[in-house]
């Protein structure tokens, strides 16, 4: 199980029924925004609507999970994989469940496997976060934990200088990563350009793209990548880079049929004060052995002329 995978099971399946990613939005009560994250990987849907969305495919569930459909003699093999990858990601979140709620926790263990083990962790990440937006910034916070984490940052068009400050804390609670289970498995941090893009809803060019689906779909149309740039001021209380995905290149449709794609690069400048990272020249390093933080995508410009 892999968030590409899964993705382009869903861009086949709702394109084998002929829809738009509004319309499927419609039939399962969703925002477009919402499929297109998930076409390209960025979040998964939740359980409820991962449920929905294999019944109106007609497939199962475990088939959306593993981005394909499952021959009946490999169904239990697919599944096992499925569950294992997804203990995994939660685990770390477990183990730091102390005191009382230890007690809770076993319960939440005995419900969730009479229900089935895969919607039970599936399901746990959503017990004790919530997500807000705040200056552009989605932060899902965890009071529980007593962290916050960035999810994504959304960019807006107007903006003439992306100088893009990362909050110290959100409601109190200190941000401490980049990139959070939300979903399972972890979503990724992302720079989101979705406002850049203005194809028509039925067109190719109406989702954000990876560099390797540039290649394999412009299908000869004449393009060039624009990265833009955002300098990023990160505070003194991230301590982790969790997990960070710039592979995102948003098309524009321009007058003479030419396709640009917008690609968020990072200049990062990192607080003196932080006891885990350092910058330099724009780039962010470790202070533990001074290795570069090579999660984010620094500038650099490639197209194919």
């Amino acid at each position: 199980m892999d968030k590409l995978s899964v993705g382009r099971f869903i861009t086949e399946q709702r394109k084998a029924k002929g829809l738009t990613q509004k319309q499927l939005a419609e039939e399962l009560n969703v925002t477009d925004k919402a499929v297109s994250k998930w076409e390209t990987g960025r979040s998964y849907p939740d359980v409820e609507t991962l449920e929905r969305l294999s019944a109106f495919f007609g497939v199962t569930v475990n088939d959306v999970l593993s981005g394909k459909v499952i021959a009946q003699t490999d169904f239990a093999e697919e599944a096992d994989k499925n569950v294992v990858q997804v203990m995994r990601e939660t685990r770390k979140a477990k183990n730091i469940l102390k005191g009382i709620i230890k007690g809770f926790v076993a319960c939440l263990f005995l419900v969730g496997f009479a229900f089935g083990p895969v919607r039970f962790f599936i399901t746990f990440p959503h017990f004790f976060s919530e997500t807000a937006e705040v200056n552009g910034w989605e932060i899902t916070y965890n009071n529980l934990f007593n962290a916050a984490y960035l999810d994504c940052y959304i960019a807006d068009p107007d903006e003439e200088d992306f100088d893009i400050t990362v909050p110290d804390e959100y409601n109190g609670l200190p941000v401490t990563r980049f990139g959070h289970g939300s979903h399972v498995p972890t979503a990724p941090f992302y720079i989101n350009m979705d406002s850049y893009m203005n194809a028509p809803e039925d067109s190719k060019y109406n989702y954000c793209f990876t560099k390797d689906m540039i290649v394999c779909e412009t299908d000869g149309d004449f393009f060039c990548i624009e990265n833009i740039v955002f300098k990023m001021r990160i505070g003194k209380n991230i301590k982790e880079i969790k997990d960070v995905d710039m592979d995102y290149y948003y098309p524009h449709l321009n007058e003479d049929g030419s396709i640009t794609f917008y690609h968020p690069v990072v200049e990062i400048y990192c607080s003196e004060e932080n006891k885990h990272f350092y910058s330099e020249d724009g780039k962010l390093y470790k202070k533990s052995d001074g290795a570069l933080v090579t999660d984010f995508e620094y500038n650099y410009y490639w197209n194919n002329k």
